[in-house]
C-alpha cells in the first residue's frame, strides 16, 4: 500500500511513467517482497487507468469535497480506496485494515477531510455516475479517457473505430529482442528456456519474440543484465528493421536515448561500420552509454545536441532514424498516466517541433539514403500531417515502401507508411515512415 500511494504521488507530482515511479518508491522504502510489489504495480496501474471515473465518484460521494486542493498523498489514498470499494467490492475487513493503513501512512490529520467521503463511497456503484452525463461523458468514464481524447477519436476515426481504440486499453504483451551481439539466437532462446520462460517468435521481424509467460520481471534477470535480450515494443522494432541498416554504413540515430534503437541498428549491421547516436539530454545519454556496454555495441559514438537546430556533424549518412518527443498517445494502455498530462494542443505543439526536426535530419541523408520518422502517438497531427507538410517543403524526399509490412497502411492516402493500433497489433500505437532522398 505505501509503495503504491507513494508512487501514485510521484507520477502526479513529477510526471513519472507508473514503472519509474513504483521502482522509485519500494527503493525509498525497501520493499523487496515480490507480493507486494506486484498488487502496488496494480494498483497504481489500475487507479491511474481509471482516473477520470475515481475522481468522479469521490465527487459524487461529496460534492462538497475540493478534492483538486488537496495534497499529493491524501488525493493519491482516496482513489486507491476507490477502487478497492467500488470497482473491486472490498469486504468491511480488507475496507478497515486499508483505512487502518492509509492513517498510518499519511496521518489522522490528513485523511480527517475525507472520512465523511469514505463512508458514502460504500453506497455507491460505479454505475451511478453515468445518471446525468451527456454521450461523451459516458463513453470517457466507461473507457477511461478525457472527454477530448474521446471527441478527437471520434472525429479523427470514426465512430467505429474510434470506440474500439478507446475501449482497447488491455495491457499489451512485453516483447524481448534477441541481441545476438553477445550470443547467437538459438543459444538465448535455449537459455530463456531454462528459466522457464515460454515465448513465441513474432511474424516476419528478425529477432523478436513475445513473452508468453516468465517467472519474474525480464529487465531484471540475468540474462538481461547480461545483454543477451532487450524488453523493446515490436512497434519500435518495425521502425528499425524499416531503416535497413547494413554493415559499414554510417548511421545517425536521432533522439536515440536510451538506446533500445541504437542497439538494434548496431546489431543489423554485425557492429561494423558507424553510428551517431544524438540527444539533447546528458542525462539520458549517460543511461545510453550504460545501455551501449551491457549490449555489447562497438560502433555506436554518443553526441548531445539540440535536434531543433543544423546537426554538428560533417557527415553524410546513409541512413537516418528520427523518432521525435511526441504526445505518447499510443502508449496509454501501457502508461495510462500520460493520457492524463496531455491535451488536444499537445498534438500540433508536438507536431511543429518534429517537423522542424524532420528538415534537420534531412540535410544529412546522402543521395539514395533512407530517412526514417516514427512516433509512439496514433494522432494524424504528429503522424500524417507532418510527414505532408515536409515532402511539400523538401521535393529531394519521397516515401517508399519497407518490410515487414505489418499494422495498417497510414492515413489521407499515405498507404506506403504503417500504423500500429493497440486494440489490433498487441503493442504500441505506432507510426513509421521510411523516404529516400531522390537524385535531384
Amino acid at each position: 500500500m505505501a509503495v503504491a500511494i507513494e508512487a501514485l504521488s510521484w507520477i502526479e507530482i513529477e510526471g513519472m511513467s507508473e514503472r519509474q515511479a513504483v521502482f522509485r518508491s519500494s527503493n525509498q522504502l525497501e520493499v523487496k517482497d515480490p507480493r507486494s510489489l506486484r498488487l502496488s504495480q496494480l494498483l497504481v496501474l489500475e487507479s491511474t487507468r481509471r482516473r477520470n471515473l475515481l475522481d468522479k465518484l469521490l465527487t459524487l460521494a461529496d460534492p462538497s469535497l475540493r478534492y483538486e486542493n488537496m495534497k499529493a498523498g491524501p488525493r493519491s489514498f482516496a482513489r486507491v480506496y476507490t477502487y478497492w470499494t467500488v470497482i473491486r467490492g472490498a469486504n468491511r475487513d480488507t475496507i478497515l485494515a486499508l483505512l487502518r493503513a492509509g492513517r498510518k501512512l499519511l496521518g489522522w490529520r490528513e485523511l480527517a477531510p475525507l472520512e465523511l467521503t469514505f463512508g458514502r463511497m460504500l453506497g455507491l456503484r460505479s454505475e451511478d455516475v453515468f445518471s446525468e452525463a451527456s454521450e461523451t461523458q459516458a463513453i470517457a468514464l466507461r473507457t477511461f479517457n478525457p472527454e477530448w481524447f474521446v471527441d478527437y477519436c471520434m472525429r479523427t476515426f470514426g465512430r467505429k473505430k474510434a470506440m474500439e481504440i478507446l475501449k482497447g486499453e488491455s495491457l499489451p504483451p512485453t516483447y524481448i529482442r534477441i541481441n545476438t551481439l553477445a550470443e547467437d539466437e538459438s543459444v538465448t532462446v535455449e537459455k530463456m528456456k531454462q528459466t522457464d520462460t515460454n515465448m513465441k517468435k513474432v511474424r516476419g521481424m528478425k529477432y523478436v519474440y513475445s513473452v508468453l509467460r516468465s517467472r519474474g520481471p525480464m529487465l531484471t534477470s540475468k540474462i538481461a543484465r547480461l545483454g543477451n535480450i532487450q524488453v523493446q515494443d515490436k512497434s519500435s522494432c518495425l521502425t528499425v528493421l524499416a531503416a535497413k541498416p547494413r554493415p559499414r554504413q554510417v548511421v545517425l540515430d536521432v533522439c536515440a536515448a536510451p538506446g533500445t534503437k541504437t542497439s538494434f541498428l548496431a546489431q543489423l549491421m554485425r557492429n561494423r561500420g558507424t553510428i551517431y547516436a544524438i540527444d539533447i539530454s546528458e542525462r539520458r545519454m549517460n543511461l545510453w552509454m550504460k545501455e551501449m556496454k551491457r549490449m555489447n555495441v562497438k560502433i555506436a559514438n554518443p553526441l548531445v545536441a539540440d535536434v531543433r537546430q543544423p546537426l554538428p556533424l560533417g557527415v553524410d549518412a546513409d541512413v537516418v532514424v528520427l523518432d521525435p518527443p511526441c504526445s505518447n498517445s499510443g502508449t496509454f494502455a501501457k502508461v495510462p498516466s500520460a493520457k492524463w498530462r496531455i491535451r488536444l494542443s499537445d498534438f500540433n505543439k508536438f507536431s511543429q517541433i518534429q517537423l522542424q526536426m524532420l528538415h534537420c535530419c534531412a540535410d544529412r541523408v546522402r543521395i539514395g539514403g533512407r530517412l526514417i520518422y516514427s512516433t509512439c502517438s496514433i494522432s494524424v497531427e504528429e503522424n500524417e500531417e507532418v510527414i505532408e507538410a515536409f515532402l511539400r517543403q523538401d521535393p529531394r524526399f519521397r516515401l517508399t515502401d519497407f518490410e515487414p509490412k505489418l499494422g495498417e497502411p497510414g492515413m489521407r492516402g499515405l498507404d506506403k507508411c504503417r500504423r500500429f493500433y493497440p486494440h489490433l497489433d498487441d503493442c504500441n500505437g505506432y507510426f513509421t515512415a521510411a523516404m529516400i532522398r531522390n537524385a535531384c
